[in-house]
């Protein structure tokens, strides 16, 4: 998980769940029951080290989780690429403006307002293209 965006993989497990959900059984025990088997490496060995009982919801996992393996000096450095975004010589504007929202993607809990997220593409972009 250290190289995989965390918040890709639990989204990406949410996901998986939603699909064989049974009934009367709540969603978050489930996700708690499974979501150790999509774990490896140094992951599941953080997990399995945790203290027993320490995680007691689905929420206590994913904010554990992420402090692990999205730390705050990774979420400033996104959040730095977001808000200094430049366009490259000679890129066409749709190539500008995919690799803008791939770079937003990666950090999707930015807490930057879309009013703020246009004006750093814009202010971004080279003169050729505004």
């Amino acid at each position: 998980m250290e190289s995989e965006n965390p918040y890709s993989h639990i989204k990406e497990f949410e996901e998986v769940c939603t699909t064989f959900q049974e009934r009367g059984v709540a969603i978050d025990l489930m996700r708690l029951k499974l979501f150790p088997f999509t774990l490896k490496d140094k992951a599941k060995i953080w997990l399995n080290s945790l203290r027993p009982r320490s995680i007691r919801t689905w929420t206590d996992l994913q904010v554990e989780i992420l402090k692990k393996f999205f730390p705050t000096h990774r979420t400033n450095g996104l959040k730095r690429q977001i808000s200094n975004f430049l366009a490259k010589e000679n890129e066409k504007f749709y190539e500008c403006w995919e690799r803008y929202m791939e770079t937003i993607n990666v950090c999707p809990h930015h807490g930057f307002y879309t009013c703020f997220l246009v004006s750093y593409f814009y202010d971004g972009m080279s003169s050729s293209m505004k």
